[in-house]
């Protein structure tokens, strides 16, 4: 198969497309606003220090449940050292990670 073979056509999406005002208030079934929602993940002031090397200095971010979240930075910028925080595998130094769920919050390094 030759190279020309392989080009795939895109078709623009036909149809009207269902725009809203910043003042929408969702219909039932429809999710309300990012701001409106409590995230299911919280890092609250997360600091994370390997000696006198911060790689992470007060992350605060919030990332809400049916949401595709990216985390992009160059090469040393703390993606790898957050999430190792966010799954357990290191502690915060300061800082904690939140999770939010069934109307329950944990903390992530809770010992209790």
């Amino acid at each position: 198969m030759e190279l020309s073979e392989q080009i795939l056509e895109v078709r623009p999406q036909t149809g009207p497309t269902k725009r809203r005002s910043r003042n929408h208030s969702p219909d039932q079934g429809e999710k309300a606003p990012t701001a409106q929602r409590n995230p299911a993940v919280q890092f609250v002031n997360m600091t994370k220090k390997f000696g006198s090397f911060t790689a992470v200095d007060e992350l605060n971010l919030n990332l809400h449940k049916d949401e595709i979240f990216c985390f992009l930075g160059h090469n040393g910028a703390g993606k790898t050292t957050s999430l190792n925080v966010l799954i357990g595998k290191e502690k915060p130094s300061k800082g904690a990670v939140l999770l939010n769920l069934e109307d329950e919050q944990y903390d992530v390094h809770d010992e209790t």
